[in-house]
């Protein structure tokens, strides 16, 4: 009977257990893919907004070929771009031939966007022969034609993005329903012992059997049931602590996700404005004011950097997050010392222009694991950080091991960082003087960089400074 009820009890845990991830495997897989979908229609938006300010205002002239624009942008984004007239009529497309292209009038984002400002669909795309993702915006060009701005992905591509996600979690959630069989047979058996001995006991009080050792044995079980039950309560409250605490990171993780997307759209937006602005102004005729003219090109010249910058930082913290969750950094033991005098050969010219002195302090003989090229970048960013915005007379760059980790260190003796800034200082796009960081060239990634350069790594990017004190950067990986 005993052994009969712990099985009873063991199968019925472990479907319990089944059933409690099948579900939660259903709600996750839904969330994930509507998460992974509303991201990209965001990311496809964005790209659509970036296309109309490109052709929405003076810059289309009748010589030309948005459709040339089209084919070359569009290998280089990863998307397909589509320029659609008000009749349907396709008049530029990243992939296809418009001359072969179907009329577009009655495909549903585009009907959409004419009423809504705006379209989205998932589809089955004729012209390429798969299932697309598509987001479609209107506009007006200054000539008084209407169009419609179309960009698109393969859903695949969501879906491959998807798969290393569910992949982790089925694996995950295998080895939980393991884990949770096997305490479901030591449960099982703790509580069927007592129960099967008090069984013993009632047949022994109902056969004339009971004395006072039985009492004192049942007694006994009773207290030893009662634990038990007490220890799978705890359990169970701190499985449930588990989980929200899991759903809360996930919430800021997502939270984190849709800032960055909206402060890069910001960061490009700004560039790309001005850009526009100054062009319009000299084809309106600031052109043949050559004085004038020199100036807003050499303003665009500037914010054509800027939007190269920015770009640059962007790819270069996808590269190193993209290498971190792969096979990790390309490290290997190497001479200290050069890696720091390759980063302030970088730098020194802008030191010396503000009138900065840089010393190294490093024993010749100092080697530690690492990649070199990512080391210095990172110290690059610290020099940069400092001399543009520290005001210091002297910088000091120095490397030494210290418990068994390789601390290198960036330290100015300038006006310092004040306490509040301290916790977001490694975000991305975090400034302390927006409009000073904007004008001294600054994208708001340089100390983002430093911190996953870190990371990668294996060590962390820390912080020590004080108002009128000077600023030391910090940056510790294992020796």
């Amino acid at each position: 009977m005993k052994l009969r009820l712990k099985w009873k009890l063991f199968f019925t845990y472990v479907l319990l257990a089944v059933l409690s991830v099948l579900i939660v495997s259903f709600f996750l897989f839904d969330a994930v893919t509507n998460f992974h979908i509303e991201q990209s229609k965001k990311e496809l938006r964005s790209t659509a907004v970036l296309l109309e300010e490109l052709y929405s205002g003076n810059s289309i002239k009748k010589d030309f070929s948005p459709d040339v624009m089209f084919k070359h942008m569009g290998p280089r984004t990863g998307k397909r771009m589509t320029l659609i007239a008000e009749d349907g009529k396709v008049l530029a497309d990243s992939e296809k031939d418009i001359k072969v292209m179907e009329n577009h009038r009655d495909r549903p984002e585009i009907i959409e966007s004419k009423e809504k400002g705006i379209g989205t669909s998932i589809r089955y795309s004729s012209t390429l022969k798969k299932n697309m993702l598509y987001v479609a915006i209107p506009f007006i060009s200054n000539d008084g034609k209407r169009s419609t701005i179309r960009t698109s992905i393969p859903l695949i591509t969501v879906t491959e993005t998807m798969k290393p996600v569910l992949t982790k979690f089925m694996i995950a959630s295998l080895f939980a329903v393991l884990i949770a069989a096997f305490f479901s047979l030591i449960i099982s058996w703790v509580i069927s012992r007592p129960i099967g001995n008090i069984q013993r006991v009632v047949e022994d009080f109902s056969d004339g059997k009971f004395d006072t050792k039985i009492e004192s044995s049942n007694t006994l079980e009773f207290a030893k049931l009662a634990e038990n039950m007490n220890l799978m309560a705890v359990e169970l409250k701190n499985r449930i602590d588990t989980i929200t605490m899991q759903r809360n990171e996930l919430a800021r993780l997502e939270n984190i996700r849709k800032e960055f997307v909206a402060n890069v759209s910001h960061e490009l937006r700004t560039p790309i404005t001005s850009i526009k602005g100054y062009i319009e102004t000299l084809t309106d005729g600031a052109i043949e004011d050559r004085e004038n003219a020199v100036k807003f090109l050499d303003i665009i010249s500037r914010q054509t950097d800027r939007l190269n910058s920015i770009i640059e930082d962007l790819l270069c913290l996808s590269r190193i997050e993209k290498d971190n969750e792969t096979d990790g950094v390309d490290a290997k033991v190497v001479p200290v010392d050069p890696v720091l005098y390759a980063a302030v050969s970088i730098c020194s010219s802008n030191a010396e222009k503000k009138g900065m002195e840089v010393t190294i302090e490093c024993d010749p003989g100092l080697r530690a694991l690492m990649n070199p090229s990512l080391i210095e970048q990172a110290v690059v960013n610290l020099l940069d950080n400092s001399i543009k915005y520290s005001e210091s007379e002297k910088i000091v760059v120095s490397a030494q091991i210290e418990r068994e980790n390789l601390v290198i260190r960036v330290k100015d003796f300038g006006k310092g960082i004040a306490k509040e800034h301290h916790d977001r200082i490694f975000e991305r796009f975090y400034r302390i003087d927006k409009a000073r960081s904007r004008n001294l060239g600054g994208t708001g990634l340089g100390l983002a960089i430093v911190k996953h350069i870190a990371h990668s790594h294996g060590g962390t990017a820390t912080l020590e400074s004080e108002p009128g004190k000077g600023t030391t950067f910090s940056i510790i990986i294992p020796a």
